[in-house]
């Protein structure tokens, strides 16, 4: 079991958290980090995404699970290591809602409501991919490894976009670009 010895009463069933079960039969926390405080009123965690081999574990969550944050935010949970994601170009903690993950987990969609991320293994900033202000925006997917982000919205994101219906757009994560792949209306 887990240790929740840090737990008061109040708190011991006031969690979603998720566990993966060890080859041994033990369970490994997932939703804890390596420093644990539990806000009032922020005690959730919400399932984004996992990799397909399960080995790359999303998740959002309100607490506190790394030193130097404020709580809450999109994590990553790899191995042992549990990582806060959703940062801004400057570094900075963003507390957003969590949209899904690539197949090979090495990437993640996630926005505030009108701001749209994408977190990439190996870079070194989360990438900012749209600015939508109706906060209109519906996440349609990544590829397999994580290279594009395909999501649509009504919000004129890129110069050709002129009108005001629902457009899909594609983010390309190599090249940092946004183009819109759906038909003008």
């Amino acid at each position: 079991d887990p240790d929740t010895s840090e737990m008061n009463n109040d708190k011991a069933f006031a969690f979603l958290d998720y566990f993966a079960r060890n080859s041994d039969d033990s369970l490994t926390w997932l939703s804890r980090g390596s420093e644990m405080e539990y806000p009032v009123g922020s005690d959730f965690s919400i399932f984004v995404g996992a990799s397909a081999d399960g080995l790359k574990f999303y998740f959002t969550s309100g607490r506190k699970l790394e030193p130097g944050t404020e709580g809450g935010g999109v994590y990553l949970r790899s191995g042992q290591t549990t990582t806060l994601i959703s940062r801004d170009e400057s570094g900075a903690p963003m507390p957003v809602k969590g949209f899904g993950v690539s197949e090979d987990g090495s990437a993640a969609m996630f926005g505030t409501f009108e701001q749209e991320y994408l977190y990439k293994q190996g870079l070194p900033h989360t990438l900012h991919v749209a600015t939508t202000p109706s906060g209109s925006f519906d996440f349609l997917g990544l590829s397999a490894d994580g290279s594009k982000a395909f999501f649509q919205t009504y919000d004129h994101v890129t110069p050709d976009d002129a009108d005001i219906t629902y457009d899909i757009f594609e983010y390309d994560v190599t090249s940092e670009t946004l183009r819109r792949v759906s038909a003008p209306t």
